[in-house]
């Protein structure tokens, strides 16, 4: 039997989702036991290797010096370890698009500056906002947040204490608005959502927030509930399981430990991103209606009858603001759901092509080859290939 231990935390939705991942590789394998190492000064030479979220370098350095294969899904990547780990330059892509979909032009990112993670979403997501010429209000983190950041945010996960409340707060005020804000994770945008309450700042008109994790019991529980990344952890899991079974069976995968980043999954989209800062009011009631009914055989006169407005005055709007047409949004939104269901699910064409508000299989796939370039099918096969 191989024996293998994981030093993952279990109090977030990540790292419970992420062990999933693992277990369901080893179910596959037959031959492997898994054990959760929580005495991080307990005997360590019994095991056969180890997949670890590691956040210190006295741990990185004992199971270095142990010379048995590991895989890290946290920590840094020049560590001499395998690595799976979500793509953090894809997550902000899915960021940005979010927002500039929703034709926001004032952004911010808030994180825990000098943590890898944070770090990397924060870069690249200025740096895609750049190509896309918008700037990005970066909040700057305490100090003494840092000090304490992996017994606060990543073992213990306290959510209701928010250590820097004065600096957020301070931060906050000042940013343009409407403004759509991309957190690090869902226990920051938890946190900024509810300084916003008590600042009484409407969330998401004045500010928008956008998180990572897809931690449902955080994102439900906040007020309004948080849009979130997912980041695929079970994905994850099960690539980094993949990568230790390389590992232990070839000799030359140890001397060069793969490194592998996944793909997120999509936005999850709830109430703290649902709205479109533009003029009129009612485009912006017009563009959401669209969205949270795109899954109905959807037309523009049921927009025109939503909205209890003229064709000609609601068509103009669309042209004039959004240089596009009612039927054109509504076609958009269906080909984006059919994206999302694509690179998410299993489901066969014909469901998807209904679960999309598309008429027919056929039309679907017509519209859908016409926007994307490639047929419903090639695009999944691309996408699963990735991952």
């Amino acid at each position: 039997m191989i024996k293998i231990a994981l030093t993952v935390e279990r109090s977030r939705a990540y790292g419970r989702l992420f062990c999933e991942g693992v277990a369901d590789y080893a179910q596959t394998m037959g031959d492997w036991s898994l054990e959760f190492l929580d005495d991080p000064e307990g005997d360590l030479s019994r095991y056969d290797g180890f997949i670890s979220r590691l956040t210190d370098d006295s741990m990185s350095e004992r199971l270095r010096s142990l010379g048995k294969p590991v895989v890290d899904a946290f920590y840094k990547k020049d560590a001499g370890f395998g690595v799976a780990d979500t793509d953090n330059t894809a997550i902000a892509q899915l960021a940005v698009r979010h927002f500039i979909t929703r034709k926001f032009e004032h952004f911010g990112f808030c994180g825990y500056d000098g943590i890898r993670f944070s770090d990397a979403r924060k870069k690249a997501f200025i740096h895609c906002l750049e190509l896309n010429r918008y700037g990005c209000n970066s909040y700057e983190t305490p100090e003494r947040v840092l000090e304490g950041f992996d017994r606060d945010v990543i073992r213990n996960e306290r959510v209701d204490m928010i250590p820097d409340r004065a600096e957020l707060k301070d931060w906050v005020k000042c940013l343009p608005r409407p403004c759509a804000v991309f957190c690090c994770h869902d226990l920051r945008a938890y946190q900024l959502a509810k300084v916003c309450r008590e600042l009484s700042l409407d969330v998401p008109g004045d500010i928008a927030i956008l998180g990572v994790d897809d931690d449902r019991l955080l994102c439900t529980f906040s007020t309004p509930m948080l849009s979130s990344i997912d980041p695929d952890a079970q994905g994850v899991g099960r690539e980094a399981a993949r990568i230790l079974d390389r590992m232990l069976r070839d000799a030359d995968a140890c001397a060069q430990p793969p490194i592998v980043l996944i793909e997120p999954k999509g936005v999850v989209t709830r109430a703290s991103t649902e709205t479109y800062p533009v003029d009129p009011p009612w485009l912006s009631d017009a563009l959401v209606f669209i969205r949270k009914q795109v899954s109905r055989k959807l037309t523009a006169a049921d927009v025109f009858d939503h909205l209890g407005l003229s064709h000609a005055l609601v068509e103009k709007a669309f042209r004039t603001v959004l240089g596009s047409t009612v039927q054109r949004e509504i076609m958009k939104c269906r080909i984006e759901e059919a994206e999302h269901l694509l690179a998410t699910t299993r489901l066969p064409v014909v469901q998807i092509a209904g679960l999309s508000g598309f008429a027919s299989a056929q039309y679907f796939c017509r519209s859908f080859a016409a926007a994307k370039g490639v047929s419903p099918l090639t695009y999944r096969e691309k996408k699963c290939s990735k991952n």
